[in-house]
């Protein structure tokens, strides 16, 4: 999915500038990880038409391990919309909820913001 918006120049050239989203799905389990990519699927049908999407997919219980964990925040970090599809059923399990404070903490950035969709299976 990709967008081109041009602007008219003096010289009557007109350059093309793509406009990406990055978008993160963290999910908890297969139920959740549909949830999510309806959401996903959602939002490509809705903005599909106006940006390119670069689509990252991480299953939370990754995040216990160091090593996935360090991709996975990296992926998180660059992300400009972040869908979290859990169930309702119980809390996250606190190296998520850490995992996900120092996201928003690089969210407070106001020349980089974003955005965090929750839903709930």
């Amino acid at each position: 999915m990709q967008t081109t918006l041009f602007e008219q120049f003096k010289d009557g050239h007109d350059p093309e500038i793509t406009r990406t989203l990055s978008i993160v799905t963290l999910f908890e389990d297969v139920a959740t990880g549909k949830r999510g990519k309806q959401v996903y699927d959602y939002l490509g049908s809705h903005l599909g038409s106006d940006f390119e999407f670069n689509h990252q997919v991480w299953k939370l219980d990754v995040l216990a391990t160091p090593s996935l964990r360090e991709l996975a925040a990296k992926d998180v970090a660059e992300a400009d919309i972040l869908i979290i599809s859990v169930r309702g059923d119980k809390e996250l399990a606190p190296e998520v909820k850490s995992f996900l404070d120092v996201w928003v903490g690089q969210k407070g950035d106001p020349d980089r913001p974003g955005g965090v969709v929750q839903c709930r299976a």
